[in-house]
């Protein structure tokens, strides 16, 4: 169970990192309004004011994804019931996994990296949500529950590096 939320957490992680940018911008009314969708308790500030500065766009980016996927992850189980041999419920599925896909796109559409990728990055997103449904099917019919850990990463004659942030099972 911990090796499939590690590898999923991962696989966001990698995501982030080969499509977007870690670069300010500057956020307009609609922006920070789609942000607001995707705001985290667990971020150390708010998203709009961490994603303003260029050294924390990648890891709140990652961050929040990782936040979002959970929650969806947690809905899917009870909302969008998964089975293979169902195509009503395969349509639905599809359907909801283009739809969360389109919505992380957007929110973080202007931290999306300047390379010309076509439609790789919403493939890739559109699987992680597949895989993260998935994953909340097999969490909820085991026995665990986990929370983020928050921890700095380790320091060099007192400067921080940044945050660690790995999903913690009991």
């Amino acid at each position: 169970m911990r090796q499939a939320v590690t590898t999923l957490f991962a696989q966001i992680e990698l995501h982030v990192q080969n499509y977007y940018a870690r670069r300010g911008h500057a956020l307009s009314e609609s922006d920070v309004q789609r942000l607001e969708q995707f705001e985290c308790r667990t971020l150390p500030a708010p998203a709009t004011v961490l994603l303003a500065r260029p050294d924390a766009v990648l890891p709140t980016i990652t961050h929040t994804s990782k936040a979002c996927y959970t929650h969806w992850k947690q809905l899917t189980t009870y909302l969008y019931p998964f089975s293979d041999t169902n195509p009503s419920q395969q349509r639905q599925f599809e359907l909801a996994s283009n739809h969360i896909a389109d919505l992380i796109q957007s929110v973080f559409s202007p931290w999306q990296s300047d390379l010309k990728l076509g439609d790789a990055e919403r493939r890739n997103c559109i699987g992680l949500c597949k895989t993260t449904a998935r994953l909340g099917h097999l969490i909820v019919s085991q026995p665990a529950g986990y929370a983020f850990q928050w921890d700095k990463s380790p320091t060099v004659a007192g400067e921080e590096k940044g945050m660690l942030v790995l999903p913690s099972f009991w």
